[in-house]
């Protein structure tokens, strides 16, 4: 499955069912730099933090929600006009209405799926490039890594009419943890031979690694090749078709909306995805969204496998929170100049 491969493609807040849980932040004792954490960038519901508090749901959005219903009007409109031309118009629609077809039941991921391939429409046409800080936690082999935090300039791969016009360009500058500050890593889609850059400290030996190799999963679960916010809601909704693939009735998958959600203090529309039963096709037991409501990004993603026991609490696999967005500041092939930023890389 794709999210073999990118477990941390869709992944905030805990389950309701949850008493406690990781919360958003330093845990005591981790290696970490905690002047660089803000209390206010804990994911929140009504003012509190989510993992405290039972949030407050909301009905899907609707067709209309969506655009959709300019769609619906015009035949609406067409039937309504055959139906007062005349016999000869409006006896085929009156013969249609005698036998009305039965709409397929929807499926829970539907009204999602819906939403995110909005979302990736309006990102790929107005968001062209960003800065942010992005914070991670990933468990690697079992192990539940402290938090990462990086500050990161992504370029997103540009398209027209299916053909690649500009490769996507990352570059990821480590600040924690201790062992990880001062590393950075610089891809460029089709540059250095498919391989991205690495270098440890300052005027340290710059090392050429494959993006999706043993050396780079040993470090993350997301390979550099799909990181950003573009790739983040692609990979979601690749995950989402998955998942109704391998639950067609939706009988082992619930939705919940909920509003007065934040992060950074900014509103955001909170969807949690749960599939109850332990499925071998399924790769999560519970997923969160926060999707900011003024820059319509998805900002925080995190997911959790079943608990080990019908008592235990959900186990985190991943979570992925992306702080001060700017968005369109103007990367331009400068930005990702290998020479200048200090990578040593000989063609």
């Amino acid at each position: 499955m794709i999210f073999a491969a990118s477990t941390a493609r869709f992944a905030g807040g805990l389950p309701r069912e949850v008493r406690r849980g990781p919360g958003f932040g330093p845990v005591d004792g981790e290696d970490c730099d905690t002047s660089v954490f803000d209390s206010s960038s804990i994911p929140k519901i009504d003012g509190a933090p989510v993992a405290m508090v039972s949030l407050r749901k909301i009905r899907p959005p609707s067709y209309s929600d969506f655009g959709l219903m300019r769609y619906l009007t015009i035949p609406l409109i067409g039937c309504l006009f055959a139906a007062l031309a005349g016999p000869s118009l409006a006896q085929p629609a009156l013969r249609v209405a005698e036998r009305p077809l039965q709409a397929a039941p929807e499926h829970p991921l539907d009204p999602v799926l819906r939403l995110a391939r909005k979302e990736i429409d309006y990102l790929e046409r107005a968001v062209h490039d960003y800065t942010c800080r992005i914070v991670k936690r990933e468990r690697i082999d079992g192990t539940l890594q402290t938090h990462h935090i990086i500050l990161a300039r992504v370029r997103p791969a540009k398209f027209d009419d299916g053909r690649q016009v500009r490769p996507l360009a990352v570059l990821l500058e480590f600040q924690a943890p201790r062992k990880a500050a001062g590393r950075r890593l610089l891809f460029i889609d089709g540059a250095f031979d498919g391989r991205m850059l690495v270098r440890q400290r300052e005027g340290g030996i710059t090392f050429r690694i494959n993006p999706d190799g043993g050396l780079a999963a040993r470090e993350t679960r997301m390979p550099i090749t799909t990181i950003g916010i573009h790739n983040m809601l692609r990979g979601a909704i690749e995950q989402m078709e998955d998942d109704i693939a391998a639950d067609p009735s939706g009988d082992n998958t619930r939705v919940e909306w909920f509003q007065n959600a934040k992060i950074d203090d900014r509103p955001c529309m909170a969807v949690r995805i749960i599939h109850p039963q332990r499925q071998s096709d399924l790769d999560f037991h519970v997923a969160h969204v926060f999707i900011d409501e003024g820059w319509r990004l998805p900002v925080r993603l995190d997911f959790y496998n079943w608990p080990a026991a019908a008592d235990n609490d959900p186990i985190l696999l991943g979570e992925f929170t992306y702080q001060d967005v700017k968005l369109n500041v103007g990367l331009t092939d400068a930005d990702f100049d290998h020479r200048r930023l200090g990578f040593h890389y000989e063609e």
